[in-house]
């Protein structure tokens, strides 16, 4: 497998503090801690995170649930610039819920 495949294939992790730098066309990982517990999380949580690319188009792209109590989004993105992010999840969940930054 050649050098560039395999950079292309990398997945850059984001915190939720400030604002993460990022590659065009790589993918970033935006992990989240719900703040309950859920028997069936899988089942009983929707996360979703909306992301607004530099020229103000929105997407919604659903997380999915990462074990124990996190969550995870995956975003890439062929434009340059700033995208900005917020969470929504239903429930409520102090945790997943109204989180928001920028790439």
């Amino acid at each position: 497998m050649n050098l560039l495949l395999v950079a292309a294939m990398a997945v850059r992790t984001a915190d939720l503090q400030g604002t993460a730098v990022t590659p065009v066309n790589v993918p970033t990982e935006i992990a989240f801690t719900s703040a309950k517990a859920y028997k069936d999380p899988f089942n009983e949580v929707t996360l979703d995170v909306t992301f607004t690319d530099a020229v103000g188009i929105a997407r919604r792209v659903p997380a999915f649930w990462a074990g124990g109590s996190k969550w995870k989004v995956r975003y890439a993105s062929p434009l340059i610039g700033m995208h900005r992010w917020r969470s929504a999840s239903v429930p409520k969940d102090a945790g997943l819920d109204g989180k928001a930054g920028e790439l």
